[in-house]
């Protein structure tokens, strides 16, 4: 959990001083604070990014080129020259198209590195997540603001009843 920069003692220190109790403003600068309280855990990190980067560079190094595959067909077709029968020449074919049917292709590649995130989609994703906050700091605003009304009305109603009674 990553948490946004909370100041809650000032929060509680400014609603006291606005009359609320000491105990009420705690609890209030309290729930605010988590209120802001942000999980970050499951967005990737650049090095959780640059790990994966790296091992598909790796596994993109480790498939044949066109001209090493051709230049392998080349031998094949020197030795298949000098004695091979055409079932012979049908079966080393077969076991070609085979191991390159194997070899994930460029293509395949770059839509598996496409598929990672980028540093777009995640200050774009950050920006969502910010958005939320300020949604949810609204709320609690509001929330907040409704208590304060409810918590005047009781002491007027108090004050109103206890100062007949004296």
């Amino acid at each position: 959990m990553n948490a946004v920069a909370f100041d809650t003692l000032k929060t509680a220190r400014a609603l006291e001083g606005s009359g609320i109790p000491r105990a009420h403003a705690e609890a209030i600068a309290e729930q605010l604070a988590e209120g802001r309280t942000v999980d970050l855990s499951h967005l990737s990190t650049r090095e959780e990014l640059n790990a994966v980067r790296d091992d598909l560079k790796a596994d993109i190094a480790k498939c044949a080129t066109k001209e090493e595959l051709n230049a392998v067909k080349d031998e094949l077709k020197a030795e298949i020259a000098k004695s091979a029968t055409k079932d012979e020449l049908k079966a080393v074919k077969d076991e070609l198209k085979a191991d390159i049917a194997k070899c994930a292709t460029k293509d395949e590649l770059k839509a598996e590195v496409a598929k990672l995130a980028t540093k777009e989609e995640l200050k774009y994703e950050i920006a969502l997540v910010r958005a939320d906050m300020r949604d949810l700091e609204n709320r609690m605003t509001i929330k907040l603001g409704a208590m304060l009304v409810v918590m005047t009305g009781i002491l007027l109603t108090a004050v109103r009843y206890f100062g007949a009674a004296h």
